[in-house]
């Protein structure tokens, strides 16, 4: 799992710069959103703002954390060292699952505000 998540991680590692960018554009819209500046008046933009804000906080993640795993002790190694890569790869173990529990939770709560938005602004106007 972990492996899958480190090569997923490396390939998009040229993307950590404009998700971050993307992140405080949606952070940006929210803060208008909630304080009322120009042209931001309204609270249609505040749900989905939210979910642009935790989803590039899901990826931002991903990238941040899963490039640099370290690779499978060798027969070879030496008793210590391969306890302290083990013990190294069971965290990201532990992190692996918390990204793929963190994302099913995302995805279910996305699912659930865009209902909740597309119910509240629908088009046109019920």
């Amino acid at each position: 799992m972990i492996d899958a998540l480190e090569i997923v991680a490396k390939r998009f590692r040229w993307s950590k710069p404009l998700v971050f960018m993307i992140g405080l554009v949606f952070l940006s819209v929210f803060l208008g959103s909630i304080f009322g500046l120009r042209g931001l008046e309204s609270d249609i933009y505040l749900i989905p703002s939210i979910l642009g804000i935790i989803w590039s906080a899901q990826f931002f993640f991903l990238v941040s954390t899963f490039p640099s795993i370290p690779p499978r002790p060798t027969k070879g190694t030496k008793f210590f060292a391969r306890v302290k890569v083990r013990v190294k790869r069971g965290m990201y173990h532990v992190l692996g699952v918390v990204f793929i529990l963190l994302t099913i939770a995302v995805v279910l709560l996305s699912f659930k505000m865009v209902g909740v938005w597309r119910a509240d602004f629908s088009f046109p106007p019920h």
